[in-house]
């Protein structure tokens, strides 16, 4: 299909050789291509100068000039990696320098091959729900969302906030034009002695339920690193923080980290991240992770990360000789998150690193 309604030059063909279907799949292609990214591995199955792997648009899109022979060029992304690292000629450099393209801050996968993703989705899987939610036009988000659903308050509050919101309550009015007739019975003093006496409660309350969490040490030879995040607002700025700690609870060293525009899950992946490539460089091979976002752990502990994350963390684990990760209570981790709330008023890509604490 490549070969037959895509030109040399790379880009689609108007003419539909005699196919019934292809003014509408090259339609649906060029907007899977603009919302579609590249995780780059060895580099081999990318294009150069035709994928958009290094911007939101290709290169050749960037530079604009038909005068070029374009089906000439059918370099990889490959001809500028040398043993996984990026070795750029004078004269293409000076092109990512012309459209502000910092190539250096792209990682490299080079044990993997390229992947394709699918970038508004977080881990980079493309399906036609993800494509209908992501092109579909949405309505305003009521204001009122954030305040009802949230986790601090019980299901069946915010059951009554969402009726008031939607002028739902049952007052006598409304239930009234509903016709139902409304009773007028009501207990009596009577009444109300005979249930207490019994023991019935009349105003049952939330049983709460207390539990215990205790921090554990690492075993013998293994570091301990505790990491967290602090955001801004989800997204807004956002920073890290990581506390290593040896087998008899001591301090070894703390790192603070800011970074730029991020959302809670992203930052609380660069913190597991970072605290791993610090524990490499410092030939802490032996580590156990813990972390109090639980979806966070899932998801490093079944490789299934976001998309943008994998190089960095494909790079991190590499020199490892063992990692374990587990969740743990906010509670249990107050530390390293008083040093993430530091991080987040640090400027993108500044870091902080102490030996002990």
């Amino acid at each position: 299909m490549r070969a037959k309604f895509i030109a040399k030059a790379g880009n689609f063909l108007i003419i539909t050789k005699g196919s019934s279907i292809w003014a509408g799949v090259r339609g649906a292609l060029e907007d899977v291509s603009a919302h579609s990214g590249w995780v780059i591995g060895d580099g081999d199955f990318i294009d150069l100068w035709r994928d958009n792997w290094c911007s939101p648009l290709s290169l050749k899109d960037m530079i604009n000039d038909d005068a070029i022979p374009w089906s000439d060029l059918k370099a990889k992304v490959s001809y500028i990696i040398t043993e996984g690292r990026w070795s750029i000629p004078n004269n293409l450099q000076l092109i990512f320098d012309r459209f502000g393209v910092d190539i250096h801050t792209i990682k490299i996968n080079h044990h993997k091959p390229d992947r394709r993703v699918w970038k508004p989705d977080l881990i980079g899987k493309f399906s036609a729900k993800g494509a209908f939610e992501f092109i579909r036009n949405k309505g305003q988000p009521n204001w009122w969302f954030k305040f009802l659903f949230r986790r601090a308050i019980h299901p069946r509050i915010s059951m009554w906030g969402w009726r008031l919101c939607h002028g739902k309550l049952p007052t006598d009015d409304n239930v009234q034009k509903k016709g139902i007739t409304l009773g007028y019975m009501n207990n009596s003093l009577a009444d109300l002695s005979i249930l207490h006496k019994i023991g019935v409660p009349l105003h049952p309350g939330i049983k709460l339920k207390v539990s215990s969490y205790f921090w554990e040490l690492p075993n013998h030879d293994e570091i301990k690193i505790n990491s967290d995040k602090a955001a801004r607002g989800n997204p807004r700025k956002g920073g890290i923080g990581c506390i290593f700690r040896d087998s008899e609870g001591k301090v070894l060293s703390s790192l603070v980290q800011g970074l730029g525009l991020v959302t809670n899950y992203t930052a609380e992946g660069k913190a597991i991240i970072k605290g791993v490539e610090l524990a490499a460089s410092n030939d802490w091979l032996i580590a156990w992770v813990e972390s109090d976002s639980k979806s966070a752990v899932k998801a490093f502990n079944s490789d299934n990360i976001p998309w943008t994350l994998e190089p960095e963390w494909a790079n991190a684990k590499r020199t490892m000789q063992q990692i374990r990760i587990s969740a743990t209570w906010r509670e249990a981790n107050f530390s390293t998150d008083a040093l993430s709330k530091r991080g987040a008023y640090l400027q993108d890509g500044l870091c902080e690193f102490r030996l002990g604490f």
